[in-house]
């Protein structure tokens, strides 16, 4: 998919701004609301954006977030990473290189929560051989605040 300084623009607004209007995008690239209505399907439909609500994970009072690797016997890394994809306190899994094979963030409402977590749930998935948890206090930036570098070019206009 071929994407224009228009979708740049419409992509790098709607990040700011989800629920923006397509009328409210067209005054400030300077184009018309039915082509901006196009793009913003276009883009949705080819994958190259996808809009949803983010939900405050804080409004539901999980407020502890960490980081744990998860070290595997090679065999068992596919598995393990599915077994831990299944679990509702894990907000991401992925396959990872050096020393760890699974990183995953989870969130929980109290510590011993997490420490239960860890110890019961993640240690008895067949396959895993050692955790490291890291506690995650204070967020700089968060996963659905990045734009490519060629939209963010278009933050100041």
């Amino acid at each position: 998919m071929k994407i224009d300084d228009l979708d740049k623009q419409i992509l790098w607004l709607l990040s700011k701004d989800g629920r923006i209007s397509s009328s409210e995008i067209a005054g400030i690239v300077n184009e018309n609301d039915r082509k901006v209505v196009y793009r913003v399907n276009r883009l949705i439909e080819k994958g190259a954006i996808s809009i949803q609500g983010v939900i405050n994970h804080e409004a539901f009072d999980y407020r502890i977030r960490a980081d744990v690797h998860v070290q595997t016997e090679m065999k068992s890394v596919d598995k393990a990473a599915k077994k831990m994809a299944e679990f509702e306190e894990v907000q991401y899994v992925g396959k990872i290189l050096g020393g760890h094979e699974i990183s995953i963030q989870v969130l929980h409402k109290t510590p011993a929560d997490l420490y239960h977590f860890v110890s019961e749930k993640i240690a008895k998935i067949p396959g895993v051989t050692r955790t490291t948890t890291h506690l995650v206090p204070v967020v700089i930036k968060n996963i659905d605040q990045w734009v490519p570098p060629e939209v963010a070019e278009f933050s100041t206009g």
